[in-house]
């Protein structure tokens, strides 16, 4: 039972391994998180859609108010950089606007 645990956990780590070298030959990022740019490209949107939802994301935090993106699960900052998991974050920003919370940001 042990080897055949053993050649199994092997062989995944072959199976990830050719996944982060065919990601790295086709240009895809290879970690969860990835800039406004390259999430808008992955997603087919445009940075400026990927901001303006972080940037209502915050304003419901720091006010305390409910929203679907929370921080750490569909967008972080690194530094002074701002980083999107695009899995999670399609989830929730592609739902149609009656689904989602509206959140109004002040002009």
């Amino acid at each position: 039972m042990a080897k055949d645990l053993k050649a199994e956990v092997e062989a995944l780590k072959a199976q990830v391994q050719q996944l982060v070298q065919t990601h790295r030959a086709l240009g895809l990022p290879t970690s969860p998180w990835v800039s406004p740019q390259q999430a808008a490209q992955l997603l087919g949107t445009s940075r400026t859609r990927i901001t303006s939802e972080i940037e209502r994301a915050e304003y419901a935090r720091i006010h305390g108010l409910a929203y679907d993106l929370t921080w750490g699960t569909h967008y972080r900052k690194n530094g002074q950089h701002w980083q999107i998991n695009p899995v999670e974050f399609e989830a929730i920003a592609f739902l149609p606007p009656e689904q989602r919370p509206y959140i109004e940001l002040p002009s």
